[in-house]
């Protein structure tokens, strides 16, 4: 018995499928209409955040500071930093800041990411992929880590453990406990 071939190709039939529909909500006017009153309070937001930074980086921290409505003690015990520091920065209007104090100001003030940025930037100061210490900075301000000062000194302190030959600086002054101690 001989099998027969069939010399045509083979083809595969597709069978017709019905068209896919999307889901696509509504548009909520109220929605929209309750966010489009929220420009007018973002442009003046907008506007008073251009204006700080076409100051020094000590003027900006002091305009941040006098918005928190901040006096010495509660800048203590949220950056870590000492009073005389708050003095010199409310006194002095082109104080030179290191990048470790920088980075405890937007700790303590709770800046977002994008705010922190521009301070830093503002300060001559630029958060480098290629070292720790800019690896964690960032980490620290893009809001990773805690933002606590002593917690984060913590997180510090056991990365240096780790890779012992790299030197990340702590935030705040050298002995500060997480207790503000200082009266106003």
């Amino acid at each position: 018995m001989k099998k027969e071939r069939n010399d045509t190709p083979y083809v595969q039939r597709r069978e017709a499928r019905p068209p896919v529909e999307f889901f696509a909500p509504k548009v909520n006017q109220t929605v929209i209409d309750k966010a489009l009153q929220q420009v007018e309070t973002l442009q003046k937001e907008i506007d008073e955040l251009r204006g700080y930074f076409s100051e020094t980086v000590s003027q900006t921290i002091k305009r941040l500071m006098e918005s928190k409505k901040w006096k010495s003690s509660i800048f203590q015990s949220k950056t870590g930093l000492n009073q005389g520091l708050f003095r010199k920065i409310s006194t002095i209007q082109d104080k030179k800041l290191s990048l470790p104090v920088i980075i405890s100001i937007c700790v303590g003030l709770c800046l977002p990411q994008e705010i922190s940025k521009q301070l830093i930037n503002q300060a001559g100061y630029a958060l480098s992929a290629n070292s720790i210490e800019g690896i964690i900075y960032t980490r620290i301000i893009s809001g990773v880590l805690p933002y606590d000062i002593p917690a984060i000194n913590a997180v510090i302190d056991e990365i240096e453990l780790k890779n012992p030959g790299e030197k990340i600086r702590r935030l705040g002054s050298q002995f500060y406990d997480g207790h503000s101690k200082g009266e106003d």
